[in-house]
């Protein structure tokens, strides 16, 4: 492995770990890091700011700290060449004399599918696209590939459960199943989501206020969505100062309860209509109006209804779990409710593949995938 290509990996990995900072801060764009490196030293860097604007190409160009003429460039996404909210990236690249360019991933956007590129070599700038790094910066754009090439937001499903894998007691009490360690990183994970989404019982039960707290309240809350198919929950004075205080919408079937629509947008709470049928709301249709939102991500909080919805229709991505030594036996709440009408044979059932294991003290936390 040559010196240079060493370089580039350890420049191209400081990119994809500023791109990570502003995951789920950035709107419909994705979180971009970019690094701009002149004999080997760093002369500029940044990360796709808090709604999407500036890009981070734009913001390191800003901020270099010298000229830009000979330089290099790292950049996790291919810049953009469009107009659109903002002027396109690459005549400011062009413009500051970069050299060189390193980036793994073309723009899924077909606004730019590697028209970026193009423009760039047509300057004679050098673009190299390193493809041991591809499959990182995927993983950081993950959200907004999900939305550009599945129609869909990238869906995460969260589980804080017992060891014997419950996730409340037979009342429903589940303040505290897991430790301050867990749940602190329960908020870290609701703030690098476009929205969080809870079934209709845990909206009934717990009025849940879904929103970052403790270090992380500095953040952008993520879009809080509702399930209740008929409009069936009355919508009291706590539910509705619960819904107004922060961004929130409520998603109901065609044929909602009318007198409680009413009192929802009076006031001014949004309501989102979802083709249904006797088993539910159908969740691909309401993943394909998010994604038309502009929604990256989406972070599911449970509970077992929604969990074993969401994993008959193939809808997770990605499965975190947080595990106590807490034991609540056969009559705490599952946290996946029954599979039915279901072969019994094993090889029917939803298997997910291990990812990566966390302890935090005596909480463990595994993170799964389906397996393809």
């Amino acid at each position: 492995m040559s010196s240079n290509f060493r370089s580039d990996i350890r420049f191209i990995k400081l990119a994809l770990e500023l791109a990570k900072r502003h995951i789920g801060q950035t709107g419909d764009n994705p979180s971009v890091g970019c690094v701009i490196v002149k004999k080997d030293r760093i002369i500029g860097r940044g990360v796709t700011g808090q709604g999407g604007q500036p890009h981070a190409e734009m913001e390191a160009l800003t901020n270099a700290k010298e000229s830009c003429k000979g330089a290099t460039m790292f950049v996790t996404l291919e810049p953009c060449s469009h107009f659109g909210k903002t002027p396109p990236c690459v005549d400011k690249i062009i413009a500051a004399q970069i050299s060189r360019i390193v980036c793994p991933l073309i723009d899924p956007d077909p606004r730019v599918s590697g028209t970026g590129f193009e423009k760039l070599k047509g300057a004679n700038i050098e673009v190299d696209v390193i493809p041991i790094a591809r499959e990182w910066a995927e993983d950081v754009a993950r959200g907004f590939i999900s939305r550009l090439v599945k129609d869909r937001p990238f869906v995460t499903v969260k589980l804080a459960m017992s060891i014997d894998g419950k996730i409340a007691t037979e009342s429903g009490d589940s303040k505290w199943i897991t430790n301050k360690f867990a749940r602190a990183h329960s908020h870290l994970l609701r703030v690098k989501n476009d929205a969080i989404l809870v079934g209709t019982n845990t909206f009934l039960k717990d009025n849940p206020e879904l929103t970052a707290r403790g270090t992380f309240e500095r953040y952008c809350n993520p879009l809080r969505i509702f399930l209740d198919q008929h409009l069936k929950i009355f919508p009291s004075d706590a539910m509705l100062k619960n819904l107004t205080n922060s961004p929130a919408m409520i998603v109901c079937g065609i044929n909602p309860n009318l007198n409680n629509l009413k009192i929802w947008r009076d006031s001014g709470v949004e309501i989102l209509k979802v083709t249904s049928s006797d088993r539910g709301i159908k969740l691909t249709k309401l993943f394909e109006n998010l994604a038309k939102k502009g929604l990256n991500s989406v972070l599911v909080e449970g509970g077992g209804t929604l969990v074993q919805s969401l994993l008959l229709a193939r809808l997770i991505d990605e499965l975190i779990v947080h595990r106590s030594g807490l034991i609540l036996g056969s009559n705490g709440i599952p946290s996946v409710y029954e599979f039915e009408k279901m072969s019994q044979e094993i090889g029917v059932f939803p298997r997910m593949k291990l990812q990566s294991v966390n302890k935090y003290d005596d909480n463990i936390e595994t993170i799964w995938k389906p397996e393809k």
